[in-house]
């Protein structure tokens, strides 16, 4: 009985492997195929205008990818002041120990959307904050902010949360809330254009390049691979030879020489990628041709009256390599945004005012000194998540299908 539930507890999790791995990649590149298509018909439409270098307007983007900066003061009162009153004098603080707030405020917000913001004081001792300086509207009601920033608040709003501790000493923290018309849920780069629109437009150099690459190494690189295993005389010799050669030359320099030969068309690029990848393609179909060539299956289909184009096409290739022609077709796909990404970084690829991922990312390299960090963190996100949908599409399809892992 212990031997039968372990079976089927083993079968259990072997079904759901392959379930879930072809699920998350149909997902993913149901995803990806809806982004292309969406960005093909908006075009420019898609990349929103709003203020240059806004962080995410997600706070939980925000709390992980940029710190606020929070200005934090002494303020000593000056009675005497020449005969003339109370007067204040604002000192910077440079003391570690003391933070007058423990959370970082959410600095950005879009007009008709309420702002809350409950601080957390630093101070051991202390009395209730006030607001010393703010925008018209906001107001405190039980330690926490509130505000519902209008049309005429677009822009950079200075707050100033003033609060003293049981010493009598005054303090006062600063920060700035800026407010825009439209919503950028990943913030905008440095000329004010919205990220998440700029993603979602560079999606469009993911699916047809890598069509193009994946066809010309599967169709091309499966036919010389499949003819040179089945009949094995001087022809065998010769697309075994040229594919040894093609692989012996580095990828990379065989995509820089057509991509300076194209003047950087990314779709003549994407041939180039196709060539390089025909080889591998070639190798693996080759391989396991010759295995069922051997076979006495094959004997015995050709005794029966089978042609030789039935019983390659369809009873070696069709139904015992189908599997693995799926899976390099995804490898394929997912080398080809790999190489775009490449070259487009490199400055060889996609030419601005055109996007592309690569080149968001190397447009965002600059970004990291100043640490907005966003401006690389997403673009690396869409790509990755790209990447692993095809392996994750690939590894699905090929146990669905491969006979062997029936």
């Amino acid at each position: 009985m212990k031997k039968r539930n372990l079976k089927v507890k083993t079968v259990g999790r072997s079904l759901f492997h392959k379930t879930g791995t072809l699920a998350l990649g149909v997902t993913i590149l149901s995803i990806l195929i809806y982004l292309n298509i969406f960005s093909h018909l908006n075009g420019e439409n898609l990349i929103k205008q709003g203020p240059g270098g806004l962080p995410p307007q997600i706070s939980l983007f925000q709390d992980l990818l940029y710190t606020p900066q929070v200005s934090q003061y002494l303020i000593e009162t000056d009675e005497w002041a020449s005969g003339w009153g109370d007067s204040e004098i604002r000192s910077q603080l440079d003391r570690d120990d003391i933070l007058l707030l423990k959370n970082t405020p959410l600095i950005t917000q879009q007009i008709g959307k309420t702002y809350s913001f409950r601080p957390e004081i630093g101070l051991q001792d202390y009395n209730e904050f006030t607001l010393n300086e703010a925008p018209e509207g906001m107001s405190v009601q039980d330690g926490e902010i509130t505000w519902i920033p209008d049309e005429n608040q677009v822009g950079e709003n200075n707050i100033a949360l003033r609060l003293s501790d049981s010493d009598g000493l005054e303090y006062e923290a600063v920060y700035s809330v800026i407010v825009t018309e439209e919503f950028f849920p990943l913030g905008t780069n440095r000329r004010g254009q919205s990220l998440s629109g700029l993603i979602v437009a560079g999606s469009k150099w993911t699916i047809v390049p890598g069509l193009i690459a994946a066809s010309i190494a599967i169709f091309i690189g499966g036919f010389m691979g499949a003819v040179s295993a089945y009949h094995k005389d001087q022809l065998d010799s010769v697309l075994s030879y040229i594919a040894d050669t093609t692989e012996s030359v580095p990828a990379l320099i065989i995509v820089f020489l057509i991509a300076a030969a194209t003047q950087f068309n990314v779709y003549y690029i994407m041939i180039g990628v196709g060539i390089v990848l025909l080889p591998s393609v070639q190798n693996i179909i080759r391989s396991n041709t010759l295995q069922f060539v051997e076979n006495q299956f094959v004997e015995s289909s050709s005794e029966i009256g089978f042609k030789d184009r039935i019983i390659l096409w369809r009873e070696i290739i069709w139904y015992n390599c189908k599997s693995d022609l799926i899976s390099l077709a995804t490898y394929c796909f997912a080398f080809s945004i790999l190489i775009e990404v490449t070259i487009s970084y490199l400055g060889l690829g996609v030419q601005i005012p055109d996007i592309s991922w690569g080149v968001l990312l190397a447009e965002g390299r600059s970004s990291l000194l100043r640490e907005e960090y966003w401006m690389t963190v997403f673009p690396a996100l869409a790509i990755t998540a790209s990447i692993l949908g095809f392996i994750f599409l690939g590894a699905g399809l090929k146990q669905k299908f491969d006979p062997k892992l029936k």
